[in-house]
């Protein structure tokens, strides 16, 4: 390609979906690739010079990545505080701020927050302006766009693009952007327009050029009654719906590219431009300047930043910061719960070592797993475009975010988790100094936690593997601490590694604080004896320590070295992100071999298989009265969303909601149909009926089985399967009930793939953030797609052309048309239409959810003609009526004529009384889903038979699962990662008094594989479990099914890794040669694994918040583990209760009584002897009766087994209750 872009100008680049819009955008801004499979040759020359980064840009990209908690002001507060450094007041910013909000109609929205998934906030359209201001703020020089008006109403689409047109002339900017629907004013903007198709360019040039050159060429534009920009991407997207189609369309655009080729061919060598012509980068004028030309907020003003954003982003998320405080009160009273003053007797001491590494090193895993989490989920995310966009450092993120947390988190977590241990347990009292030093190592190891949990995210953004690197780390550190293996015993070639690794540090540092001139029961009960130092040398400090490995008095050099760990390890984490960046806009990208071929005419059954009943003539909706209202349950705020709507949708037609950003447009179709449900933070009211046919319903939450429905998001596809694969498992499972053969459904998915355009990225996968799949607008025809495979009788979509050129968005009305045509009632909103006559009814929703008008186009052209808004020639009637009932919040005098020209509208429209809608002569209320379902009998949706669905979740999940090696890698290394480290520091086990503690420190780190499987559950279930809620919720598939497939897929990686791992427990460190020994352990981690993976479930499907719900199981998990049996040899009645629900208790004291034998010899070395000369221990048996370990093994085989159903009946339970309680909120919201 050859070009040229103007300084001071804006231009566009349009075209149909996978032409290379984006991919043209990131050449241009020089944006990082993937050099193993994307090349780029040539040159782009900025001035006179190749590097960009001389120049301030910016790069508005398709995601939008925000801070959920802030609002539109805040976000744009801070991030004029980051690129601004030259801002000298807050009264400067706060004007800058103020104005870019009105320019970009986002003063409604001002002080809402973005919000998420979790947290109702902007709209779409409103965080894709928010998105712009955030690059605006920073004064660019040059501005790069990617789909910037996705998401908007025609009309805000409008004023955005009106806005940067009057940024690029009055500031001296150059701006480039992508966009795929620019109605015609918006198309005559621009000073450049490029036409891309396929990667051919097929225009470059001038907007006056446009209309002579493609005449020229035998393609002139007509000028009346069509906009330009639909005609020229009609004439150069390549139709692949047919064979003929497809043939015609290639030929044209062939020669379309061809023929501007030959014109680029004769354009000149780049020439250098003069001084006088260089772009200014200058800001607003010289008056009341406050830009510079480059740079970014000094270092300390950005510490500053950070640390305040950081402080408002814990309080505005009060359920994420309290749980994280709670989590360490509650580990900390039940730990101390747990070691409640165990006496200083054998098991005693065995339980204050126990309970010591719990708070140096188990406690900190916890945490470490939680910060891993959420850098993972967002902070790293927002850390990644920021950093792309020049405005924060490494060192600044990292030492705010230090700062901010010592605040909030650091402190308070030692000392609540400090506190209840200490003191329950009865650690030492003699002296202050002892608790400060146990509160200030704490402190301590958490702050190297933290730093750890840094590092893993930087090395991978991918929670799944970097919960891995922490898993793997900690058990690497358990090794060598002391605990579960004598130092002075760990094989040669792994003994060094003690000096390396923190928590030895960390573990030594509590034993030398708590054992130091310490003496246990032994000598308080010989204290007469003159013998008693020789009778209880095994009771004394000194000789603890000592097998321990560490030293009495060891204080000051521990500490500094974690202290160092902590300091070298955060300094690494920022060597690892400053080396290592993330470029948030590319990715990888994976195909597989599949064509599909449009030369065949495919010939689709259309008899239905079930029952024809008298309301086979389709389905009308009225609307009546409906008023919805929603109460935020924090600061008691309560705000009206639709008022007073009625509206009479026409069967089998094509219907649409239309109305500007705001209006409840997306309210008013979750409400109808059921899908609107109240949430912990806010609760929803409505008023109103509706009528299907004849059939009355009040209560809205039971109409779901009768109507389908296509969201606004598209982030619930499953990222591992191509397009093909997944609207080929959807058809299995809603065509189900069909009885088609395989041949028939093959042709119905094809067919669905040829209409909806997909044929082209029908081998592509899905996608996520971190692999490169298909855009947005491809996951938006996906979508759809799935939901036309079995024709439902109502069908509602949330602006199913949003994100889509206009060529694609023309085929999908044209679907959605032949469907309606074949007895599909269709409800839609939408923001730019290229004409209504195509409609049947049009609903009109200005702000604030009040009706400006209802009825059909000729209606509604009558209608705004008599109140004095004649509809002019040639001009787009739903971008007319779109801009009528909108109001431009600009500056105030604007605002307030198009605010009155709104309300005179309305005033109108309610003058007239409306469109009065009428029951039914013939009413029938229906008061029940089974009522309904028996009155709808032939259209009601039916789910998926249990063997059906199984069946195909089982292969659905199966190919999801082996197409993501990092999950893989996961599953599969979290226990054989554990079983190979576990080997590498036990090979071989002695059979002196020492190796007694190394037998059970290796028997107590095998149930630390429930924490294995609650990570495998973390990586897959989410993603699983969100794909399911949509089709459950679409009544396509069975709890059942789901769950009983999820159980087959997760089987193979805790039988097989389990299988190993027993493999090197017994044959790599050296347990008895025994085969019960060998099943034992294998088929108890198994139990273990399986039961960590039934936990994960049960909490990430009752908790819809992941980082709440990560504390919680890992609280649980620690608390299994804890108590298992050979860390707490001391547990009350009540505990050892509990223990028997624990599958971890089980799995150990089988697993000691299989090993602690009579065969088990045990040799004493001299200096292992008592005094009389008598051995501690002399064969297993005397192991399990000294520490009272003996059980009954039968019984306990039976309970483990039972456990291990429980948990997962457990998890079934939780699975049914969220989905019927989601049910329950929306009958009691009404």
């Amino acid at each position: 390609m050859s070009f040229d872009i103007p300084a001071c100008s804006i231009t566009c680049i349009i075209g149909g979906s996978g032409s290379g819009k984006t991919t043209l955008l990131n050449c241009l801004a020089d944006r990082k690739f993937s050099r193993s499979s994307l090349f780029e040759t040539g040159k782009i020359q900025y001035n006179n010079d190749e590097d960009l980064t001389r120049i301030r840009n910016a790069y508005v990209i398709q995601q939008d990545i925000l801070i959920p908690t802030l609002t539109c002001r805040e976000t744009l507060m801070y991030a004029a505080e980051f690129k601004l450094p030259k801002l000298t007041s807050k009264k400067e910013r706060c004007t800058l701020v103020r104005e870019l909000i009105l320019e970009l109609g986002l003063k409604e929205c001002a002080d809402t927050i973005v919000g998420d998934n979790h947290r109702k906030g902007l709209s779409g359209g409103e965080k894709r302006r928010l998105s712009v201001a955030l690059q605006l703020v920073s004064n660019p020089a040059v501005l790069f766009l990617d789909e910037p008006t996705t998401g908007l109403d025609s009309y805000n689409a409008y004023l955005l693009c009106i806005t940067l047109k009057r940024v690029a002339k009055k500031f001296n900017k150059t701006i480039v952007m992508s966009i795929h629907q620019p109605r015609a004013d918006i198309f005559k903007l621009f000073d450049r327009i490029f036409i891309l198709s396929k990667g051919n360019l097929c225009y470059a040039d001038s907007y006056e050029y446009i209309f002579e050159y493609f005449s020229r060429i035998g393609y002139p534009i007509p000028e009346h009654n069509v906009n330009p920009a639909d005609f020229l991407i009609d004439l150069i997207t390549i139709d692949t719906r047919t064979y003929a189609h497809e043939q015609e369309s290639s030929k044209r655009m062939i020669q379309v590219s061809r023929l501007w080729k030959e014109k680029m061919d004769t354009l000149p060598e780049i020439e250098e431009v003069s001084e006088e012509e260089t772009m200014s980068e200058g800001g607003p004028g010289s008056d009341g300047e406050v830009f510079e030309s480059l740079g970014r907020a000094p270092f300390m003003r950005e510490l500053g930043i950070h640390i305040r954003r950081n402080l408002k982003l814990q309080y505005r998320d009060p359920l994420g910061t309290v749980s994280v405080i709670l989590e360490a009160l509650l580990l900390g009273i039940i730990t101390g719960w747990i070691f409640y003053k165990p006496g200083t007797d054998t098991k005693g001491i065995r339980s204050l070592e126990s309970s010591l590494y719990m708070s140096s090193t188990l406690m900190c895993y916890l945490y470490l797993l939680v910060e891993c989490y959420r850098l993972c989920q967002l902070d790293l995310k927002v850390f990644d475009r920021e950093r792309l966009e020049g405005c924060i450092s490494v060192p600044g993120f990292l030492i705010g975010r230090r700062i901010s947390k010592l605040i909030t988190e650091d402190i308070f977590i030692p000392i609540v988790y400090a506190v209840p241990t200490y003191f329950m347990i009865g650690l030492r009292t003699e002296s202050a100094k002892y608790f400060w030093k146990y509160f200030a190592g704490i402190f301590i190891f958490n702050l190297n936690t933290m730093a750890v949990g840094m590092l893993a995210a930087a090395f991978s953004r991918d929670v799944s593997i970097a919960t891995l690197i922490c898993n793997l780390n900690f058990t690497f550190q358990t090794m060598t601490n002391g605990m579960f293996i004598n130092a002075k015993q760990l094989p040669v070639y792994v003994r060094w590694c003690k000096y390396v690794a923190y928590q030895w540090y960390s573990f030594g540092f509590l034993i030398s604080n708590q054992f130091t001139n310490f003496n246990g029961d032994c000598y308080r009960e010989n204290a007469g004896n003159p013998k008693v130092n020789d009778l209880c040398y095994t009771s004394s400090g000194s000789y603890i320590i000592e097998q321990m490995g560490f030293w009495e008095n060891w204080n000051a050099l521990p500490i500094c070295v974690v202290l160092a760990f902590f300091l070298g390890t955060y300094l690494l984490a920022g060597i690892v992100l400053h080396f290592k960046p993330v470029d948030i806009s590319m990715g990888k990208e994976a195909k597989m071999k599949y064509t599909i071929n449009n030369r065949i005419k495919r010939d689709i059954p259309t008899d239905d298989p079930k029952e024809i009943s008298k309301n086979d003539q389709g389905v009308s909706v009225k609307i009546k009265g409906i008023n919805l209202t929603v109460r935020r349950k924090m600061g008691n705020v309560e705000k009206q969303i639709l008022r007073n709507v009625e509206a009479d949708f026409q069967a089998c037609k094509l219907n649409i909601i239309m109305g500007p950003s705001g209006s409840g447009k997306t309210s008013l179709l979750n409400l109808i149909s059921g899908r609107l449900s109240s949430s912990l933070a806010s609760s929803y009211m409505s008023e109103g009926k509706i009528y299907f046919n004849q059939y009355e319903v009040e209560d809205f939450s039971i109409v779901r089985p009768l109507c389908s429905y296509v969201t606004q998001e598209d982030d619930y596809l499953l990222s591992s399967l191509t397009v093909k694969e997944t609207i080929s498992y959807a058809a299995e499972l809603r065509l189900s009930r069909a009885k088609l053969s395989k041949a028939e459904r093959k042709n119905i998915v094809e067919k669905v793939i040829l209409d909806m355009g997909l044929r082209d990225c029908a081998n592509t996968l899905v996608g996520n953030d971190l692999i490169k799949g298909i855009s947005g607008g491809e996951k938006r025809r996906l979508s759809i797609a799935i939901q036309l495979l079995s024709s439902p009788k109502i069908l509602f979509l949330d602006e199913p052309t949003s994100g889509l050129d206009a060529f694609t968005a023309s085929s999908i009305v044209e679907c959605l048309q032949k469907l309606a045509r074949s007895g599909t009632t269709i409800i839609m909103t939408i923001h730019q239409p290229r004409a209504l006559d195509q409609f049947g009814t049009i609903l009109l929703l200005a702000k604030g959810g009040k009706v400006a008008f209802d009825g059909s186009q000729d209606q509604l052209i009558q209608h705004f003609t008599q109140i004095g808004y004649p509809v002019p020639k040639f001009t787009n009637l739903g971008d007319f009526v779109i801009d009528l009932i909108s109001y431009n919040t600009v500056n105030e005098d604007v605002e307030l004529r198009t605010r009155a020209r709104v309300d005179n509208i309305l005033d109108r429209w309610n003058e007239q009384n409306g469109l009065i809608i009428t029951n039914p002569i013939d009413t029938v209320v229906v008061e029940s889903q089974d009522q309904l379902r028996a009155e709808f009998k032939s259209f009601v949706k039916e789910p998926a038979e249990f063997l059906t669905g199984f069946h195909v979740l089982l292969r659905r999940q199966w190919v999801g699962l082996i197409r993501d090696t990092n999950i893989i890698i996961a599953r599969a290394a979290q226990v054989l990662g554990m079983g190979i480290i576990l080997t590498f520091f036990f090979a071989r086990l002695k059979h002196d008094v020492l190796s007694v503690q190394n037998r059970f420190g290796v028997i107590q780190q095998m149930v630390s594989l429930y924490f294995s499987g609650m990570l495998n559950n973390m990586t897959g279930y989410p993603k699983e479990r969100d794909y399911f809620y949509n089709e459950y919720s679409d009544d396509v598939v069975s709890i059942s099914s789901f769950f009983f497939s999820y159980l087959i897929i997760e089987l193979p990686f805790e039988i097989f890794p389990c299988l190993i791992f027993a493999v090197l427990m017994v044959f790599g460190i050296g347990f008895q040669y025994n085969a019960a020994l060998f099943f034992g352990i294998f088929y108890t981690t198994t139990i273990v694994v399986n039961a960590g993976e039934s936990l994960g479930i049960s909490f990430n499907t009752a908790l819809s918040h992941p980082g709440f719900s990560l504390t919680v199981i890992s609280v649980f998990c620690s608390i299994a583990v804890c108590m298992s049996g050979l860390m707490s040899m001391t547990l009350n009645s009540f505990l050892k209760a509990i223990n028997y629900l624990s599958p971890p208790h089980y799995c150990v004291l089988i697993i000691t009584n299989l090993v602690f034998t009579k065969s088990l010899k045990i040799d004493c070395l001299p200096d292992q002897k008592s005094a009389d000369g008598s051995c501690q221990f002399s064969n297993g048996l005397d192991v399990l009766s000294q520490y009272g370990l003996k059980v009954n093994m039968t019984l306990y085989w039976i309970m483990i087994s039972v456990m291990a159903v429980l948990h997962r009946g457990g998890s079934f339970l939780f699975l049914k209750m969220k989905l019927t309680k989601l049910a329950l909120k929306r009958k009691s919201s009404q």
